[in-house]
C-alpha cells in the first residue's frame, strides 16, 4: 500500500506551486515566493520567477528565462540550470561546493554573499 505524504498545492492563473514534506517545486510566471524543500529536489521552471528556497535542498533544476533563484543547499547537492538569463545564487554550510551544470545563454550559478 502506498502511503501518501501531505501535499499542499496553490494554483493560479500565472503558475502552479507545489511545497512537499520532501520537496519543492514552482512552475509559473511572474511569481514571488519562498518555498522550502526540507533536504529534498527543487525545481524551478517558467518566465520571470523570484523564488527563495530555504531548508537544505539536495538539488535544484531551473528551466525557463528571466528566473532568480536564492537557495539553501546541501555540501553535496548538484545545480542543473538551462533557458536564458536565469540567475542562481546559492548558500550553504562552509566548505559546499555544488555541482553544476549549466546550458543555454547567459545563466548564472554564484555563491550569494
Amino acid at each position: 500500500m502506498r502511503k501518501i505524504v501531505a501535499i499542499i498545492a496553490l494554483t493560479s492563473s500565472a503558475g502552479m506551486l507545489i511545497a512537499a514534506t520532501n520537496g519543492a517545486s514552482l512552475n509559473g510566471v511572474e511569481q514571488t515566493t519562498t518555498l522550502n524543500c526540507n533536504g529534498g529536489p527543487a525545481t524551478v521552471s517558467g518566465v520571470d520567477n523570484t523564488v527563495t528556497i530555504n531548508s537544505n535542498c539536495s538539488s535544484l533544476r531551473v528551466d525557463g528565462t528571466d528566473n532568480t533563484v536564492r537557495i539553501n543547499i546541501s555540501s553535496q547537492a548538484n545545480i542543473v540550470v538551462s533557458g536564458v538569463d536565469n540567475r542562481i545564487y546559492w548558500t550553504g554550510a562552509k566548505g559546499a561546493k555544488p555541482r553544476v551544470n549549466i546550458s543555454g545563454v547567459d545563466n548564472s550559478v554564484v555563491r550569494a554573499k
